[in-house]
């Protein structure tokens, strides 16, 4: 008997691999997601749920439930350093304290704000949405044992309760996490820096009402010389994680027992008055590190089977999220035979340069934690703040204001998160070589832009007697928004009959709420934009006094559209 066929095998359900599940049950491509796992892992890992991210829960549906099991609002903007949580308060962030202008973009660029969600409640969230959905097979304790190439898929064999079946895919996704088998399996190596350090994570349960106060706050630092690492709240009542560093020469994550977390936690919170229940602990590597290659022929990686970041930023499990709709929404097109094969060679070239910027941007902060006495090089913070000399003492905790202040970067880093552009060559768009603005902070300061390469600008619009954003008209499909001017752009869309899109005219179907959204759009009334349905702008004919929409689409679809000028 022949095994039987499906499109995609996904190996991992994680956030990242059902984001995949789902992306491709949205183009209606039937998938089987693999999880080693028999259940969710309740280990809370992840928490930063950002903006974009949010941006993409919220087109799938489940942006206001996931915001529901996060942080309260008022949590989610403090970040605050301590001796312990009972001790000395030694400085805080307010990411809400920032210029004016700057502000303001952060409040008015997107109909979503970054939360904090455990990770194991992310997951939930994606598996129920998956299920209900209903084209994806995911199989919880299934661990995939081979993958071997044929002429026209990939035949995973497939081991669950002793029993070895196998299944052909036309593709697979390797979202298996940061040790991923699929990886290893076809010999892709990982390129950047050597382990930065080896971490233990306690999850517990504890009321920390007294001891907090009014002071709630997404992240506590404890910097002291018994117990330094980060409280992390995970709901705003009872569940907590604790991170702290080890030394693997010395000891094995075995070695921290229940009891002997338990005491490290109570060192952190500088008090034995409240009962600490230890619910889990876990030891992780600290990595840079991204791999060589995303595709290996019909084998695609991605999450943390492709890149490796250290936690300072928190864009892990976002960055791989967006992988996944990146890929899951191209081998849509190519199974469905509504793009040729030349397509997936763009998902390599957009996204491994974002998980470059993004290694780069978590270790610079990473390093710049240490002037605050946190990581392995922090030691001598601690030493002159628990100095004898008061005056010593007293110089560092002066020393540690600013240092705090410089920071901030590390937690408003708007532009890492929405601003990444696939402009490069060889990416599924057609450039139209508008110049960039110009920016002060690289990491922080966002500037909206309509430019191809870049994610559509969010504006506030009225569509069928409803106020929508710009960013919920994007879908399982090309998305074209014209000019008042520009129905003519329609028709031309019209003639690729098998490329599923929908297309607005403005002051007809849209009328904006704010200022003229063709400025917003960077076009003129006979002008128009084309969004992929990853909501990143693949054309913009800014004038629309030439071009033809029905030619650049192939162009953005065979992946490697030439870099022209476009009126």
């Amino acid at each position: 008997m022949s095994a039987p066929r499906i499109p995609v095998l996904i190996v991992g359900a994680g956030p990242v691999g059902l984001a995949a599940a789902y992306v491709l049950g949205r183009f209606g491509v039937r998938s089987i997601a693999c999880e080693q796992h028999s259940s969710i892992n309740p280990h809370p890992r992840a928490h930063v749920v950002n903006t974009r991210t949010m941006e993409l829960l919220r087109n799938w549906g489940i942006a206001t439930s996931v915001a529901a099991d996060s942080l309260p609002r008022e949590w989610l903007t403090r970040i605050i350093w301590t001796t312990t949580l009972a001790g000395e308060e030694l400085g805080r962030l307010n990411l809400m304290e920032e210029p004016a202008e700057r502000l303001a973009v952060r409040l008015t660029c997107s109909p979503e704000m970054t939360q904090s969600c455990a990770q194991d409640r992310v997951q939930r969230h994606l598996v129920d949405l998956v299920s209900q959905q209903g084209c994806c097979d995911l199989r919880w304790g299934t661990e995939v044992v081979d993958l071997a190439d044929t002429e026209d898929g990939v035949q995973v064999t497939v081991s669950r309760g002793g029993e070895t079946t196998a299944v052909l895919a036309e593709y697979v996704i390797g979202a298996d996490g940061a040790t991923s088998w699929v990886r290893r399996h076809r010999g892709i190596p990982m390129n950047g820096m050597p382990p930065l350090a080896q971490q233990i994570n306690v999850c517990f349960d504890a009321d920390l009402t007294d001891l907090i106060g009014d002071r709630g706050a997404v992240l506590y630092w404890t910097i002291n010389s018994t117990a330094r690492g980060a409280f992390v709240a995970m709901d705003g009542k009872r569940r907590w994680t604790y991170n702290f560093e080890y030394n693997p020469a010395q000891e094995s994550v075995a070695d921290f027992t229940p009891a002997r977390c338990a005491a490290i936690v109570r060192d952190g919170l500088g008090t034995n008055d409240i009962p600490v229940e230890i619910q889990s602990v876990g030891g992780w590597t600290m990595c840079a590190e991204t791999a060589s290659r995303y595709r290996d022929g019909r084998v695609f990686l991605a999450g943390d089977a492709a890149h490796r970041f250290p936690p300072t930023g928190g864009i892990g499990m976002n960055t791989g999220i967006a992988d996944a709709d990146n890929l899951a929404w191209k081998l849509a097109a190519v199974v469905q035979k509504w793009s040729g094969t030349a397509l997936l060679d763009s998902y390599q070239v957009e996204r491994r340069p974002v998980a470059m910027s993004n290694t780069h941007y978590s270790v610079m902060n990473s390093i710049k934690m240490a002037s605050t006495g946190i990581g392995p090089t922090a030691g001598v913070v601690v030493e002159r703040l628990e100095s004898p000399d008061a005056a010593i003492a007293a110089k560092q905790r002066a020393d540690l204001g600013p240092a705090i202040e410089a920071q901030r970067s590390h937690f408003g880093a708007l532009n890492q998160d929405l601003g990444y552009r696939y402009d490069m060559r060889r990416a599924a768009v057609v450039p139209d070589l508008t110049p960039l603005p110009e920016s002060g902070d690289p990491a922080v300061d966002f500037v909206p832009l309509a430019r191809p390469g870049s994610r559509l600008p969010h504006f506030w619009v009225k569509c069928s007697d409803r106020v929508i954003s710009t960013l919920d008209l994007v879908g399982p499909h090309f998305l074209l928004i014209t000019g008042r001017d520009g129905a003519d752009h329609v028709k031309q869309l019209d003639r690729i009959a098998d490329v599923p899109s929908v297309a607005y005219v403005l002051d007809r179907d849209i009328e904006a709420t704010t200022p003229d959204l063709h400025a917003g759009l960077g076009i003129t009334p006979r002008g128009c934009v084309l969004v992929r349905p990853d909501g990143h702008v693949a054309a913009r004919l800014a004038t629309g006094e030439s071009g033809d929409i029905a030619e650049l689409l192939p162009r953005v679809l065979a992946g490697h559209a030439p870099s022209v000028t476009v009126a």
